[in-house]
């Protein structure tokens, strides 16, 4: 009987075969392992949403699957230098995570067009779980001005040259032809990294009960090793000692 490939070799064979989509070749040895540490990411999220999908609203898993579609999309125009539409595709995703919890914690307070204003309120959905249970939530606040800062940075730049006319080539030769330089690409590729790493542990906060007490060990051990040493002792000594002891 043919052994099944370990999803770490299943991920990494997944790269190999997108890889001309990404020119992964051509890029330098910093932009290739910062690119498979995207594509981890990204899988890792695909994973914990699909794990946890059976738990949410029909909405809810509309939103989250959204979620990783943009950033697939994001992924793939960020190695091919298209910036402007990578960051529009990642403000598209954060907005589309936290309407997604926002459904999925059936919160009473309507979803507004105001993104500050609803990600206050699953913020605050959030603590007051948290807080119920006697766990420290600092580490929320400072995740809610994570998520923030990556909708404004995002917004930011998409918005960056609305004072430029279209009809002037300088401007038009900027969106069609960006820069292409070593230096623009890792400044992008490093940003993206961080938020998505910060969109995963997002999700797994507000479900965290998989990540804790029903993921496999070899998916739990995928979706670790995409996180910050910090971010991972928040799950397995703050949370899971009380949840789970």
């Amino acid at each position: 009987m043919k052994k099944s490939k370990k999803l770490k070799d299943q991920i990494e064979n997944d790269l190999l075969t997108i890889g001309p989509a990404l020119h992964y070749n051509e890029l330098s040895l910093e932009e290739q392992d910062k690119c498979k540490k995207i594509h981890k990411t990204i899988v890792a999220l695909k994973l914990y949403t699909y794990d946890i999908q059976d738990d949410l609203p029909k909405e809810s898993q509309q939103y989250l699957n959204e979620v990783i579609s943009d950033l697939i999309e994001a992924y793939h125009l960020l190695f091919n230098d298209r910036y402007k539409t990578s960051k529009i595709m990642i403000r598209s995703s954060i907005d589309c995570l936290i309407k997604g919890i926002h459904c999925e914690w059936k919160i009473n307070e309507e979803y507004t067009s105001r993104f500050t204003d609803n990600l206050k309120v699953v913020n605050k959905t959030l603590k007051e779980y948290y807080d119920s249970r006697s766990i420290p939530i600092s580490f929320l606040d400072k995740l809610y001005d994570e998520i923030k800062k990556i909708f404004d940075d995002t917004s930011g730049y998409v918005h960056s040259k609305t004072n430029a006319e279209l009809s002037q080539y300088q401007f038009i030769n900027e969106i069609i032809n960006p820069d292409h330089s070593p230096s623009i690409r890792i400044q992008h590729v490093n940003e993206m990294l961080e938020y998505i790493e910060t969109i995963l542990f997002y999700l797994v906060i507000s479900n965290v009960r998989c990540i804790l007490a029903d993921c496999s060990l070899e998916k739990q051990n995928v979706i670790y090793s995409c996180m910050t040493k910090n971010r991972r002792k928040i799950l397995e000594l703050d949370i899971k000692e009380v949840l789970f002891p």
